[in-house]
């Protein structure tokens, strides 16, 4: 019985999630519009990326995986931060209910032009950076995660009251807010990141399963007063990757039901 109320309670679940609302004040402002003027140059219509325009919605940018090339390369575009030394940037499990299963990928000490190789096997979901690939210890459940901001410590190591723990997923932020928003490519604007030396930048073309990943590390109150919602505290790019659509099937394997045994009405 317990198990048939569980299982009902998540379906009414999916079928009345409704998405999470913008911060205050609707997108990012002109600082965020700042940081990509500076990276773009307009494409075929030459416009340069909107921010208030081309971000994703807020439930299409909840749950990513890696595309056929099994691998995602992320590059720290811009860090404009007070809590910029002690802001932890990574990837989590999105099926750990407990959000527990995370992978650090920048620490605080990470600077524009710092770059990963991101590989998740799979076979077993075990996660290899660099390359040559070296295992990172983490394991997750499959090629799904979310992304996530740490701002909850300062660099010494002392809690940040001001800051967090913020996910690509809104619905698991503390504050409700909504502290990431996503812009993908293939408008054919051009981009030029930093890169480590001796490269020091890359131009191409901005490509479609490339976004660009703009984060807010502030709490936000009840009434989103106590953020500044400028979305510049850590800005990465990330390729090879795609949004995976929320709700439906992802949502019954993030919760561990067989799809057989649950039928969900399907989202318009």
């Amino acid at each position: 019985m317990k198990t048939k109320l569980l299982i009902l309670s998540i379906a009414v679940l999916c079928l009345s999630v409704a998405p999470v609302m913008a911060a205050p004040g609707g997108p990012p402002g002109d600082a965020l519009q700042d940081v990509l003027n500076g990276i773009t140059t307009g494409g075929t219509s030459s416009v340069v990326v909107d921010n208030a325009a081309f971000y994703s919605p807020d439930l299409g940018d909840s749950f990513w995986s890696i595309g056929g090339t099994g691998g995602s390369f992320q590059t720290v575009v811009v860090e404009l931060a007070g809590f910029a030394e002690g802001n932890r940037f990574g990837i989590y499990d999105p099926t750990d209910a407990t959000l527990g299963t995370k992978l650090e990928l920048f620490a605080g000490s990470a600077i524009a032009g710092d770059s990963v190789l991101l590989q998740i096997s799979d076979v077993d979901g075990k996660i290899y950076l660099g390359q040559p690939a070296v295992y990172s210890g983490t394991q997750f459940a499959g090629n799904l995660f979310g992304f996530y901001l740490d701002s909850s410590l300062n660099s010494d190591g002392s809690t940040n009251s001001a800051g967090g723990i913020f996910y690509s997923d809104s619905l698991q932020n503390s504050d409700g807010w909504d502290h990431m928003y996503a812009y993908e490519g293939g408008y054919g604007d051009t981009v030029t990141l930093p890169a480590a030396p001796p490269i020091g930048s890359t131009t191409g073309e901005w490509l479609a399963n490339e976004y660009v990943l703009a984060f807010e590390d502030l709490f936000g109150s009840s009434d989103g007063s106590t953020s500044d919602w400028d979305y510049t505290d850590f800005v990465v790019m990330v390729e090879s990757v795609s949004p995976v659509p929320v709700p439906g099937a992802v949502l019954l394997g993030i919760l561990g039901l067989s799809a057989a045994g649950i039928k969900l009405r399907k989202f318009a």
